[in-house]
């Protein structure tokens, strides 16, 4: 009997083909093997099942059936994982094959391991900007104010999710949550090694989704007893006012980015 991976790759996805078909070709590059890749479908009515019929020798585990949202198919995933680490990445993210020979390396205790996390722009592909985490005793402080650390990539011991899963109520902050509610945790930084590649453009940074991810990060923070700092409460009520004018945001957004591009 085949031993079981060390690595479990989940990702979500539902209509969106093109950049499943993208990621199909990434996961076929990677060179570490000791991984699975499991894609959960939310039941998508374009070239989806197609892709995933063509795509068996890199899927591992595929399944196409609606769901509640992203947090309740990272559950499904879960519970299809077999690795002692898992991984999730969204279809337009990408992992690094040195990040994957680290977790498949690491013998550890902890029950995160994480790197730094690149900003691509979804376009060109260049580096917009690279988030730097802190050591664990200090990310972890930063974690009972905001969701600071890269979760995309990010390593997951198995042993999180024996007791536990992602509330499906959220649809942005549940990553948070889940993690808040798992402490306390042991984490292991990396620090220079860059985990994944995270394309602009997440769903809680789309202007249409800004004052959901405020409202769910005001549970998370009742739910915990949390407080925002200052340069985080300006922050997001900047965002808000900017949210109200989607044009006026796209704008702003593009303007800030397009800098970052020419610089």
């Amino acid at each position: 009997m085949a031993s079981a991976p060390k690595i479990s790759i989940l990702t979500a996805s539902f209509n969106s083909a093109p950049a499943l078909a993208e990621m199909v070709a990434h996961v076929r590059g990677l060179d570490c093997h000791g991984f699975e890749w499991i894609v959960v479908d939310g039941g998508s009515t374009d070239e989806t099942e197609e892709i995933i019929r063509v795509s068996r020798d890199v899927i591992s585990v595929a399944v196409s059936e609606p769901d509640r949202g992203i947090y309740d198919a990272w559950n499904k995933g879960v519970a299809l994982a077999t690795g002692e680490w898992i991984l999730f990445l969204g279809t337009d993210d990408r992992v690094e094959n040195a990040w994957l020979a680290t977790v498949e390396q690491t013998d550890s205790s902890c029950d995160l391991l994480y790197g730094d996390l690149a900003v691509v722009d979804s376009a060109s592909g260049h580096t917009l900007q690279t988030r730097h985490m802190l050591p664990w005793d200090k990310e972890a402080q930063r974690l009972r104010r905001w969701m600071s650390l890269p979760h995309t990539g990010m390593a997951h011991h198995r042993r999180l999710f024996a007791e536990r899963r992602f509330d499906a109520d959220f649809g942005i902050f549940g990553d948070w949550e889940f993690l808040l509610r798992s402490s306390p945790l042991r984490g292991q930084y990396f620090a220079g090694r860059i985990q994944a590649r995270m394309a602009l453009g997440g769903v809680s940074n789309r202007p249409e989704r800004i004052i959901q991810a405020y409202r769910e990060m005001r549970i998370v923070q009742r739910r915990y007893a949390l407080h925002l700092p200052i340069t985080e409460w300006l922050r997001w009520n900047m965002k808000l006012a900017l949210a109200r004018w989607p044009a006026l945001y796209a704008i702003f957004q593009r303007g800030y980015w397009c800098g970052r591009l020419r610089g």
